[in-house]
């Protein structure tokens, strides 16, 4: 295979890439519309709580949490309660980020075209993102065998 070819075709040279940079540049200049566009990004954030609503946990999309939130019930709990408690709910939290990771790629995959089996097992082996109904199964799970005497 030659320097100018691929098995995509013929190779941009680059005399393709010369043209007038000046001319793009000055299209977007400081009066362009986006310069109005708020500088503000919504980000995903899920948030999971105990029934109670004592403690509250919210990941980022990516997993990472990113506040723990702690109401005035939890000052008489022990230490060791209220960090098993703040670890069980910062997991099931990025579980569900994570989750929420898995199904907005799925879905743009299946728009692709792609095998909606062979998606979901490139999601969960090769990029380690649970499944959405794996982890609502393990959040119900904990939640009925943790909580099941609180009202």
């Amino acid at each position: 295979m030659s320097d100018h070819t691929s098995n995509f075709g013929s190779a941009w040279s680059d005399d393709d890439f010369e043209g007038d940079y000046q001319s793009l540049s000055e299209d977007f200049d400081s009066n362009s519309p986006l310069d109005s566009v708020d500088d503000e990004v919504d980000t995903l954030l899920v948030t999971v709580s105990n029934p109670a609503a004592s403690v509250s946990t919210t990941a980022m999309l990516n997993g990472r949490i990113v506040k723990v939130e702690l109401a005035q019930a939890v000052t008489g709990w022990s230490e060791t309660q209220l960090a098993d408690e703040i670890v069980l709910l910062a997991t099931l939290a990025r579980n569900q980020a994570l989750a929420a990771q898995h199904s907005f790629a799925a879905a743009f995959m299946r728009q692709l075209g792609h095998d909606p089996a062979a998606t979901r097992g490139l999601l969960e082996r090769d990029l380690g993102l649970p499944s959405p109904s794996d982890v609502l199964a393990e959040k119900a799970r904990i939640f009925a065998t943790r909580y099941q005497d609180d009202d």
